[in-house]
């Protein structure tokens, strides 16, 4: 089993897994010369630089010391008793400029359909204009037309040194220009970077806290679409009155409807895309 600094000087350990995700916890007691306090503090007091792995653990989650307790030892002239207290970090608590930790909800958002298929199979449009009737349009009178996409909301908690206010605006609502190797190999145009949170001391920073957070598609943001253009004719109708009812025959009026006028032109609606391969390489995982 591997040793750390303090297994030489060790009298016992004990340690035990607590927690709901079962995190360790352990106590190593070290006796040391008197004579040696001041000198041996860079290795157990972490505010001088302490950085020591529980015997036999590593990674980066392993257990590391956290804190120290030190006393004159009863019992043994000219030693000190030295308590150090070890716990492995959670995700969040190891991060550095190289590592991250991803967060994926599953989840979906509302939009209204515009066509749908009647029970024989034929698509209806549900919301606009009656092509062959001007003035006419299309509307839900019973149900609704709310439908759900499924998308994935990415949140990456990482840190950087210094931050990059910059590389965040050039990505802002744009998409991955290529495979991300380090974000799930998210294919090109996939991936949408929503925005980030930044957040970090002004006086002796060391490093910033990086909050990414990405809308993710399978299928992709690019929206396929046919316009065309319209003109308004006249176009005469029935009078009616406020019960919706018919005045007497030949009663009309005449109304301005909107019909399509030339061919429809089919086109994409692109969501502009931008280099994220900073940001992939700012990120590795545990």
């Amino acid at each position: 089993m591997a040793t750390n600094f303090w297994s030489t000087y060790e009298v016992s350990r004990s340690g035990e897994r607590t927690g709901t995700l079962r995190t360790f916890e352990g106590v190593q007691i070290c006796a040391i010369l008197s004579s040696q306090v001041d000198a041996l503090a860079p290795q157990y007091d972490p505010a001088l630089g302490a950085n020591h792995y529980w015997p036999g653990a590593g990674g980066a989650l392993g257990a590391q010391l956290k804190k120290y307790h030190l006393r004159v030892y009863p019992g043994r002239p000219n030693c000190h008793e030295l308590v150090l207290y070890y716990q492995e970090l959670q995700p969040e608590g190891g991060l550095r400029p190289d590592r991250a930790v991803l967060y994926v909800n599953t989840a979906s958002v509302a939009y209204k359909a515009k066509v749908a298929e009647d029970y024989g199979g034929n698509v209806q449009a549900l919301e606009g204009p009656v092509e062959d009737k001007p003035g006419q349009f299309w509307k839900v009178v019973v149900g609704s037309r709310v439908k759900f996409q499924s998308l994935c909301k990415v949140r990456i908690i990482t840190c950087a040194e210094p931050n990059n206010v910059n590389l965040m605006l050039d990505m802002l609502g744009k998409t991955n220009n290529s495979v991300l190797s380090n974000v799930g190999n998210a294919a090109a145009g996939t991936l949408r970077f929503d925005g980030a949170v930044e957040s970090g001391f002004l006086i002796n920073n060391r490093y910033w806290r990086i909050e990414y957070h990405f809308t993710y598609d399978r299928d992709g943001f690019d929206q396929d679409m046919e316009v065309a253009a319209m003109k308004k004719v006249p176009v005469i109708v029935p009078a009616v009155g406020e019960d919706g009812l018919a005045f007497a025959v030949g009663k009309n009026g005449t109304i301005l409807g909107l019909i399509e006028d030339g061919a429809r032109v089919p086109c994409v609606l692109y969501t502009e895309t931008a280099d994220f391969s900073e940001l992939n390489g700012r990120l590795g995982w545990y």
